[in-house]
């Protein structure tokens, strides 16, 4: 998965485009990847660029089972030791680097719901020599069995020992960085999309200076998408819609929302792509666009339209 300009591939445990082209790369539990694959991505962050990297990337070989170390171990800073004993887990000890951004409390991390014992544990790593840890694994207070009743009644058990095994551990390696999460955040978020869990990410995406192309602030029910045409960028502006008791919602049925974008190139023109009116924008120093999209009822679309380089 590329940032900013266009799209990553990985087609046959290869790469098949210019890792220059991207800010940052991120490896979504890309477990089997080949030599080659790893070596590309070696040399990438060597010449200077950035890569955050989760849970099993490199790790695992054909059968989908871990292999001795990761091939990438040198690149993330850290060794391979083994499954975590507890199927929860939980993030403690943040770094300042990451503290402003989340609860000062330990994270949870569960793939499965109610009486089910997550099947992705955290891996037990050690780092390697000049790495930093950022946050710590800590231990629920039980291994539940729900067989034989032994569980905490909500579930999940609370966050009880710390331990001193890496969970985040950042990486200098050559002249580029790498940022590396030893639990399965992607497959809890898929469970629950915890709002801290992105928070999680975002944060280290600005450690390693790849910042938000598109920031919006509006309530907590607007969620943005933002992908590319030929003319420039679309951000589609969706109001969540009351499903559940779990969410608030406004009275009156709309939402308001200010984004602020930063594409690669100067824009000519900000319009609505249903009725075709203009948006008025500002545009500051650094080439960011803000603008207001007023009113949302249910899905919105801005087009970001590309201008001419100067």
């Amino acid at each position: 998965y590329g940032f900013i300009n266009g799209e990553f591939n990985l087609e046959k445990g290869r790469v098949s485009q210019n890792a220059k082209d991207f800010a940052g790369i991120l490896l979504p539990n890309v477990g089997y990847m080949s030599e080659e694959t790893a070596e590309y991505f070696r040399t990438y962050v060597t010449e200077g660029g950035t890569l955050l990297s989760f849970y099993t990337s490199s790790l695992l070989d054909t059968d989908g089972h871990p292999g001795d170390n990761f091939l990438l171990a040198d690149v993330l800073g850290v060794d391979y030791k083994g499954l975590f004993d507890f199927s929860a887990s939980y993030l403690g000890q943040f770094s300042a680097a990451l503290a402003d951004a989340l609860p000062d409390i330990p994270l949870l991390f569960k793939d499965t719901g109610y009486q089910q014992t997550s099947k992705n544990r955290a891996l037990i790593c050690e780092t390697r020599m000049g790495a930093e840890v950022l946050a710590y694994l800590v231990e629920p207070v039980l291994e539940a069995e729900w067989s034989t009743d032994f569980h905490i009644f909500h579930d999940h058990a609370p966050p009880g020992k710390k331990t001193g095994y890496p969970g985040i551990v950042r990486n200098n390696f050559g002249k580029g960085v790498s940022i590396f999460l030893a639990v399965p955040l992607l497959e809890s978020f898929v469970l629950q999309p915890n709002p801290w869990y992105r928070n999680l990410v975002r944060a280290c995406l600005r450690l390693l200076d790849v910042h938000e192309r598109v920031v919006v602030d509006g309530p907590s029910s607007a969620r943005i998408v933002a992908n590319e045409n030929e003319e420039g960028w679309l951000v589609h502006v969706i109001r969540l819609q009351q499903e559940t008791g779990g969410i608030l919602l406004e009275a009156d049925g709309k939402i308001d929302v200010s984004c602020t974008c930063l594409p690669p190139w100067p824009v000519d023109e900000v319009r609505d792509e249903i009725d075709g009116t203009s948006l008025e924008f500002v545009t500051a120093s650094d080439g960011s666009v803000r603008f207001s999209v007023e009113n949302v009822t249910c899905h919105s679309i801005v087009l970001i339209k590309r201008g001419v380089q100067g």
